[in-house]
């Protein structure tokens, strides 16, 4: 019965020492994805960052655009209106008659 007890007893030790090697496993397993999950949390934060700076230049080229639309309907206008005003305007030339001599 003594080395039955014995042989249980260094089961039990053998079982507890596996249990904290497996453990320390768990645990350096649990720090390695703790700190890839910081680092693609930290990736996130950075495509973020990268979009909002993106959307912002976006909406600046659009509005660049849109004043640049503006600039060339008001010059279209100025245009149209100088056509109008050189197609409209004439000059009647007349020679002297002998009248005037």
């Amino acid at each position: 019965i003594r080395d039955r007890y014995m042989g249980v007893n260094d089961e039990i030790t053998n079982l507890k020492i596996q249990q904290e090697v497996d453990m320390e496993a768990i645990k350096k397993k649990n720090e390695e994805l703790e700190q890839h999950n910081n680092e693609l949390n930290k990736q996130l934060c950075e495509l973020k960052d990268e979009k909002l700076n993106q959307q912002d230049q976006h909406q600046s080229l659009i509005k660049q655009v849109d004043e640049q639309e503006k600039e060339i309907k008001e010059l279209i206008q100025q245009l149209e209106q100088q056509k109008h005003d050189l197609h409209h305007s004439c000059l009647l030339y007349t020679s002297p008659s002998p009248r005037d001599s």
